[in-house]
């Protein structure tokens, strides 16, 4: 890459970053990124009192060893 166009995918990064940095905190039915979660599970329990929610655990095994993690739900509004 040549030194213009390094400048320029410096500048269209850092120009992007920014931007995204200035757009409203997006959600999703009251939820949003950042939000701890107990604080998300109540938020749509109260929206939706008939609402399921079901830990979503998954085993990834690579060469190295295995990666387990639960922090996410399967969620069934009703």
């Amino acid at each position: 890459m040549t030194n213009k166009n390094s400048i320029a995918a410096i500048a269209m990064f850092a120009f992007n970053s920014a931007f995204a940095q200035s757009l409203p905190n997006p959600e999703v039915l009251g939820v949003h990124v950042g939000m701890h979660k107990a604080s998300a599970i109540k938020t749509i329990s109260d929206k939706y009192p008939r609402a399921r929610f079901s830990p979503l655990k998954k085993d990834i095994a690579i060469d190295a060893g295995e990666l387990i993690y639960d922090g996410q739900y399967v969620i069934d509004l009703d």
